[in-house]
């Protein structure tokens, strides 16, 4: 079975274990993948990725770690590059790579809303909390 993980501090309270573990059994793919939260504290980051990050398939990257955890990665996708975060991280045959998936999120949600950003480069953004 491969290993899948959000990575954070806290991660208590997270609803992404929920979440992918949701997804992955409506997929199917329970069978062969399970997806836990690890808490892992800012200074304990380091050690996590040298001694453990391996034993995982893939990771979810949460507060505080989605900048730091760059410096222990072997590679970055042009978007994390481009944001200089990383909110997910890969183990691919050239290591753990680290990708960031927020701003194709960003636009694909303004896309289906009918908001074209074709040759826009700024934009401002306003939410509502109810």
């Amino acid at each position: 079975m491969k290993r899948l993980c959000l990575v954070g501090d806290p991660v208590e309270n997270s609803l992404s274990p929920a979440m992918h573990g949701a997804a992955l059994r409506h997929l199917r793919l329970d069978r062969n993948f399970s997806y836990e939260g690890r808490k892992v504290a800012s200074e304990e980051l380091a050690g996590f990725m040298r001694d453990s990050a391996r034993e995982y398939a893939g990771m979810s990257v949460t507060m505080p770690h989605k900048v730091s955890i760059i410096q222990h990665l072997d590679g970055l996708s042009d978007e994390a590059k481009l944001i200089g975060a990383a909110n997910t991280v890969v183990r691919e045959r050239d290591g753990m790579i680290g990708h960031n998936t927020v701003g194709t999120g960003c636009l694909l949600a303004l896309g289906s809303a009918g908001v074209d950003v074709g040759g826009k480069s700024e934009g401002v953004l306003h939410a509502s909390i109810k």
